[in-house]
């Protein structure tokens, strides 16, 4: 072990070299973890030609040019420097979904601003990072003295940063946290693999039953490291390599960097060859999950054993690619011109006109010799096109049927009202406009006649005949001024047609009756007071009368009312389930949104009714 130092290995220096482009991203300033990963990946990206060819020079093996042709080729291929807006797009778009995607393009190099990150904003790190509830004085004092060590990591002062989390760690039994910080300062900043691996080895058996992120990330670190010794002169190793890589990859086997550096392990096995079709199938998954990993695959010296399986792989899914979006265009073509052909369409000419011209300019990109991830680009946007295409389609038809079945809904609600109005509920309606009409009338007269009974009475049916502010009527409305008003009318109304009558006959018989005509005036004039209370008694009989009436019709028309309100309601019912059967059998939709689209139907909402079944 001692033989063998990380500075001698081609794919430590790469792995280096990497973390140096990420490092002077993330330390150049503060934009947040998505941006600079954002910013980092592009220089790799626009790096890694280069990059390749400066690893190439420090390699001694016999097939070194051949291997680097072939990355040359794969790079050109797959990336290409017209791809790479593309490319960073796609990264972008996997990072804002799941932001540990960053180890696509560099399995280890991340790790430090993955922890960094998670430490501040995983909630499965709080309990480690921002302290529990339950820590005691001395785990208080630990994880302070960890916080000041990260501090000198941060801004790169390695030394003190160093003895920090020596110390931390002397004093603090178990800080697994602590342990993998150390590992990764050992490993990236010092070049210690022995150092390293110490401290990862105590991370992964501190964290194991704690934090799984913690543990995972620690064990393909250790797996890393004694592969790179086995490939520098320790073979022995190699075991180790492979059963911590396993361990990783079983703990999660949904994690893509322990995938991939399970992948990486069966590649560096002595017996790799027997292990080909684990390792393409593991590759493989990784490539479905995320295809940023292809890039790199392309520049990974852990699977130079797999050089030519590599290229049957890359040529594999370039080929695939481009066929895909060939046949995604075509498609794309095919319904355009089904749509030119048919007249429906012609109100959406200028969005399928707009979308053929967009067609068209596609195509022309995908005839070219296009990188892969162009073609991944070019067929994201022909889905686009397409879907767009779609929703047109989707919207003429929709308008064509909702036109015919609002139709169908017009006629079927004029049948409704009219059976319904006209013969179910006729007897019903015309009981109620009885009801409605006398009570109308009862309040008419109380207003003229008022009475206490009768404002109860109309109150029984929330209704009344008193204006805002109006006090109750008294009891009788005979005392009332209309009442007055009423006798004096009258009570002259009967002496001038007597006085009439006598005067008429006076003026025939002046000579004959001259005394009794003077007697019968005055006693008419005596009697004026008896004629205004008989006929004022009268005209009160009358209207008390006509009110008990209109009261007794109003109790029996709520009576039949009342009596036949589930009668009325089964009816409506049965009435309304017939017509909602016949929405039922023009939509074939359930009873429950037939229900509703009878009842927006009935109230002219007829929008809505496109928007519940449309």
């Amino acid at each position: 072990m001692n033989n063998f130092k990380l500075d001698d290995s081609i794919e430590y220096r790469q792995i280096k070299s990497i973390y140096g482009i990420i490092e002077n991203v993330f330390s150049s300033g503060d934009n947040g973890f998505t941006a600079d990963a954002s910013r980092s990946f592009q220089l790799i990206i626009s790096q890694i030609g280069l990059e390749v060819e400066a690893i190439s020079k420090m390699s001694g093996l016999s097939n070194e040019s051949s291997l680097l042709r072939d990355r040359k080729i794969f790079i050109s291929a797959l990336t290409g420097q017209q791809a790479i807006e593309s490319l960073c797009k796609e990264f972008n778009l996997k990072l804002s979904k799941n932001l540990n995607n960053v180890c696509s393009i560099a399995n280890y190099s991340y790790a430090k601003r993955i922890l960094w990150h998670d430490l501040e904003f995983n909630d499965e790190f709080k309990p480690y990072s921002a302290g529990e509830a339950a820590e005691t004085a001395e785990m208080k004092m630990g994880r302070h003295s960890r916080k000041k060590a990260e501090e000198y990591f941060k801004i790169g002062n390695i030394e003190n940063a160093y003895i920090t989390f020596l110390n931390t760690e002397e004093k603090h039994y178990g800080d697994f946290l602590c342990c993998y910080q150390l590992g990764l300062l050992c490993f990236f900043e010092k070049g210690d693999h022995e150092r390293a691996l110490n401290y990862f080895l105590m991370a992964a058996k501190y964290s194991q039953s704690k934090l799984k992120n913690i543990y995972v990330h620690s064990t393909l670190f250790c797996a890393l490291i004694y592969r790179l010794m086995a490939a520098g002169g320790v073979p022995e190793s190699y075991p180790q390599a492979a059963a911590a890589a396993k361990q990783a990859y079983e703990t999660d086997p949904e994690n893509t960097m322990a995938i991939y550096g399970y992948a990486q392990s069966l590649a560096c096995s002595p017996s790799y060859i027997s292990l080909v079709q684990q390792t393409r199938s593991l590759l493989m998954d990784l490539i479905e999950k995320n295809d940023i990993f292809i890039i790199q695959m392309i520049y990974d010296r852990a699977l130079d054993n797999l050089s030519s399986e590599m290229s049957t792989l890359y040529n594999g899914i370039y080929n695939e690619a481009k066929i895909d979006v060939q046949e995604a265009a075509a498609d794309l073509e095919d319904h355009l011109q089904r749509l030119a052909a048919d007249a429906s369409y012609s109100a959406m000419a200028l969005k399928i006109d707009a979308i053929k011209t967009e067609s068209h300019e596609l195509a022309a990109g995908i005839e070219s010799d296009g990188s892969y991830f162009q073609f991944i680009a070019l067929r994201r946007k022909t889905q686009k096109l397409k879907d767009s295409l779609l929703a047109i389609i989707k919207e003429v038809t929709d308008n064509k049927n909702f036109a015919e079945f609002k139709s169908f809904l017009e006629k079927i609600t004029l049948q409704f009202n009219e059976e319904l109005n006209n013969e179910v509920l006729m007897f019903f309606t015309t009981a109620q406009n009885d009801f409605d009409k006398k009570i109308d009338a009862l309040i008419h007269m109380n207003k003229v006649y008022p009475a206490l009974e009768t404002e109860t009475f109309l109150r029984n049916y929330k209704r009344t005949s008193l204006g805002e502010g109006d006090r109750l009527p008294a009891v009788d409305w005979r005392n009332q001024r209309i009442y007055s008003l009423v006798k004096a009318v009258s009570g002259c109304f009967v002496f001038m047609t007597i006085f009439t009558a006598l005067f008429g006959i006076w003026l025939l018989y002046y000579n004959q009756i001259a005394i009794i005509f003077n007697a019968l005036m005055v006693l008419n004039v005596i009697l004026w007071p008896l004629y205004a209370m008989a006929c004022g008694k009268f005209y009160y009989s009358f209207i008390e009368g006509s009110r008990r009436e209109l009261m007794e019709e109003i109790k029996k028309l709520d009576a039949f009312i009342f009596a036949n309100e589930k009668k009325k309601r089964e009816l409506i019912a049965e009435t309304k389930r017939k017509y909602v059967k016949m929405i039922m059998e023009r939509k074939k939709i359930t009873q429950t949104v037939a229900e509703q689209i009878l009842e927006l139907c009935m109230e002219d909402k007829f929008d809505r009714v496109r928007a519940l079944v449309f």
